[in-house]
């Protein structure tokens, strides 16, 4: 049996305190996401063992829950339910070491990078980085509306985040049509080369032809034909940029605002087209419900 010194796991957390290392950043709600990975052991697996650990809600553990699900990689799900659940499991100021990665957007970034939907190149990542970053923008304004106790103040910001949501949309959704006019995701394009080669088979007739007086032969072979075709096309790739943006039409509602999909038809046809995807859609059906 293998020492558990050596089993291989990696830990993703939340963590509600000062920021513990320099790299950390401060996330509006107050709450942290961090991931730490053991050293490896020499025979271990590839893929390490992920332990994701948040309150039981969708928020912002879901984009990493989605990065899971549309990988296809198993994780253990762990939900804070209680107070003394979370007293108990939260870390100790300085008792993490330098392998922690903090911020809930940095932890998104490192699952995309290592499922291979961060962006095949540098400019990719860039552009998936940026609309990852649109959507911590665009939800920002309602985030304090869900702990708000007073009711008038609540729908006060309720409806202001009304009038502003359609100006973020619209925004949102010149972004995806930057990209292929809006047809397939909002970033990067694979280009295929397919070349077909033709070529007929080679004709030989001989006709012989004796008289009386003379003999003939005739020999009729007709030439090689060989024509190439070359034909380009383009496959568009999904990115974790797709699946932020498909989530937060999942998580505005829990705020109490309806995002107004019917305005924004292609925003629309891209969150149906993410929801479509096999492993996302059977994600969605299974979660559990949680109010954000």
């Amino acid at each position: 049996m293998m020492d558990e010194k050596l089993t291989k796991k990696t830990k993703i957390s939340i963590r509600k305190q000062k920021p513990w290392h320099h790299c950390a950043r401060r996330l509006r709600s107050g709450a942290y996401l961090v991931i730490k990975q053991a050293p490896r052991p020499p025979l271990a697996a590839t893929m390490p063992k992920y332990v994701l650990t948040y309150f039981n809600f969708r928020a912002r553990a879901e984009l990493a829950r989605l990065l899971f699900a549309e990988h296809g990689t198993e994780y253990e799900d762990e939900r804070i339910t209680s107070i003394d659940q979370w007293i108990r499991m939260k870390p100790v100021s300085g008792s993490l070491n330098a392998d922690v990665m903090a911020d809930i957007c940095q932890s998104g970034l490192y699952l995309a990078k290592e499922f291979g939907l961060a962006g095949k190149t540098s400019l990719e990542q860039a552009q998936t980085d940026m609309v990852v970053e649109c959507v911590e923008d665009m939800l920002a304004p309602i985030m304090p509306a869900y702990r708000e106790q007073n009711p008038e103040k609540k729908l006060e910001m309720q409806i202001s985040y009304e009038k502003e949501l359609p100006v973020f949309m619209k925004k949102m959704e010149n972004l995806l049509e930057a990209n292929d006019n809006g047809s397939e995701y909002f970033v990067g394009t694979e280009v295929r080369c397919m070349t077909y080669n033709v070529t007929s088979l080679v004709a030989q007739m001989t006709y012989n032809v004796t008289s009386l007086v003379a003999q003939m032969t005739y020999d009729v072979t007709s030439s090689v034909a060989q024509m190439t075709c070359n034909v380009t096309s383009s496959v568009a790739q999904m990115t974790w940029a797709d699946l932020s943006v498909m989530n937060s039409w999942h998580w505005i509602p829990g705020f109490g605002v309806y995002p107004p999909m019917e305005k924004y038809p292609k925003l629309k046809a891209h969150k149906e087209r993410i929801e479509a995807l096999p492993r996302i859609s059977d994600w969605l059906e299974k979660r559990p419900v949680t109010p954000v």
